[in-house]
């Protein structure tokens, strides 16, 4: 009996890690080519709130179709066919842009990336499955820091290639990984929840659960201020100081470097200080770091402002998902996270689309400082409404056979 159980969590053990790999190389193929994306439109006569369209329409697919994919998920019990569709989705989106005759068409094919991309929902919870219930804040923070690696690695890559190659180099670089991604996934085991009730929109909404509300309200106040900045505008404004095409993407590796660190140490700061320390403390250092940015001069200074809103999205970013696991039940956990991830979806969208028009008619200068308000407005209501205590679901029954890794 105890070799059937350890051979057991060898399996287990096994299909968490080829899922990491899997996650690792399926956000490569997302953020190839984003360092370059925004310059590239420019080259292609796209205004500046043409670039913010195609910054933001990135959000707006996945706030229109998460919520519904996460509801079907949970109905059907299924995580895997969602997953393989994304990746799908995800080198159709690549290909498309990396082949694009004109700004319109980058706004298409940047959408077709998003749906792709809204397939994310069901990546948490399946790589929790395969953890206890105790050690999901851990599983958040390896699985984020798989996906920090790969944008540090990628945007590294995607910049040098589009400045030894072509500027569709890294577009379809960004293909072959989704491919790849494909194929890693295939043996992936779909753990499906316990059968429970059907899963209901509003009562996820409200959950009885302040904690749930404010992780939802955080996300939107630094995806905003992260797409607005690092995934948009940045890379614009840093090539207009003369930052070449691989140097764009060493920018947003630095980014992803102080990310990955971030990730690593949110969740000892967690269980040392509770959520809230790095929660705010993320909250913090993005807002200081958004509002510093016009007045910087040069590559190294961009560098360091970049490195910095890197840190304050790794401590905030596997605490929020874990919030957002520990909350819900575990047969309504896809549903949840669809909320939350369509939520901060609207961050995503509203960022580079209102950046995009206040660029165009002021400049870059007003988008950031417009940007960075915003994030002081949600900084101060964070400080007075995140929960000391996070209110978690009743956690079912472990069986023997259940894994641990």
């Amino acid at each position: 009996m105890g070799s059937r159980y350890s051979l057991h969590l060898r399996r287990i053990a096994s299909q968490a890690i080829l899922f990491w790999f899997g996650t690792f190389l399926f956000s490569c193929s997302l953020y190839a080519y984003v360092p370059i994306l925004t310059v590239y439109a420019e080259t292609m006569g796209a205004s500046l709130s043409m670039v913010g369209l195609i910054g933001g329409i990135y959000g707006l697919v996945q706030l229109l179709v998460r919520v519904p994919m996460g509801i079907a998920s949970d109905r059907w019990r299924r995580r895997k066919p969602f997953l393989l569709g994304g990746l799908v989705l995800t080198s159709l989106g690549g290909l498309g842009l990396g082949t694009a005759a004109s700004p319109e068409f980058l706004v298409v094919f940047r959408g077709v990336a998003g749906l792709g991309a809204a397939t994310w929902l069901v990546y948490p919870i399946l790589f929790a499955s395969y953890f206890p219930p105790g050690q999901v804040t851990r599983a958040m923070s390896l699985l984020t820091f798989s996906v920090g690696i790969a944008h540090a690695l990628e945007f590294a890559l995607g910049g040098w290639l589009a400045q030894t190659l072509s500027w569709q180099a890294p577009f379809l670089l960004g293909t072959l990984f989704g491919l790849v991604s494909l194929v890693v996934q295939l043996p992936a085991k779909d753990m499906a929840p316990l059968a429970g009730t059907s899963p209901h929109l509003w009562p996820l909404v409200s959950l009885g659960k302040r904690s749930f509300t404010v992780a939802c309200f955080l996300s939107i106040v630094m995806q905003y201020g992260l797409y607005t900045t690092t995934y948009s505008f940045v890379p614009v404004y840093a090539a207009e100081q003369g930052a070449s095409r691989a140097q764009l993407g060493q920018l947003l590796m630095f980014s992803q470097i102080l990310y990955c660190v971030a990730v690593l140490v949110s969740s000892p700061l967690a269980q040392r200080g509770g959520d809230r320390v790095p929660l705010l403390a993320g909250v913090s250092l993005m807002t200081v770091t958004i509002l510093t940015l016009p007045a910087l001069r040069g590559f190294c200074l961009l560098a360091l402002s970049q490195m910095a809103t890197g840190a304050a999205w790794g401590l905030s970013s596997p605490i929020l998902m874990s919030i957002t696991v520990r909350t819900a039940p575990e047969a309504e956990r896809a549903t949840a996270m669809s909320i939350y991830q369509a939520v901060y979806a609207i961050g995503m969208f509203a960022g580079p689309f209102v950046g995009g028009i206040v660029a165009q008619a002021h400049g870059l200068s007003a988008t950031f400082l417009t940007t960075g308000l915003f994030c002081v407005a949600g900084t101060m209501i964070a400080w007075v409404a995140l929960p000391h205590q996070i209110e978690e679901a009743p956690a079912r029954a472990q069986a023997k056979s259940e894994s641990v890794i």
